[in-house]
């Protein structure tokens, strides 16, 4: 149980959209955090990163990969 005082955990996963190794990991990681035990994780949070992108892109296709990102 959280107390006033402490703040959520966060875990940061960097995914990309549409990949199913990633949507299976994040099946995963919530099922994980909802299991009692000696270490509970309820209060951890996942916070989704997209993966690095290239400095060579272009600025239309960067905000085409963020907006995809955003939709999913």
């Amino acid at each position: 149980m959280l107390s006033k005082e402490s703040k959520p955990r966060k875990l940061v996963l960097y995914s990309k959209p549409g990949c199913c190794l990633c949507d299976g990991l994040k099946e995963k990681l919530h099922a994980a955090f909802s299991l009692s035990g000696p270490d509970p994780l309820h209060d951890v949070v996942l916070q989704e990163i997209l993966p690095r992108l290239s400095p060579r892109l272009g600025v239309e296709l960067v905000h085409k990969k963020i907006a995809a990102a955003f939709k999913q």
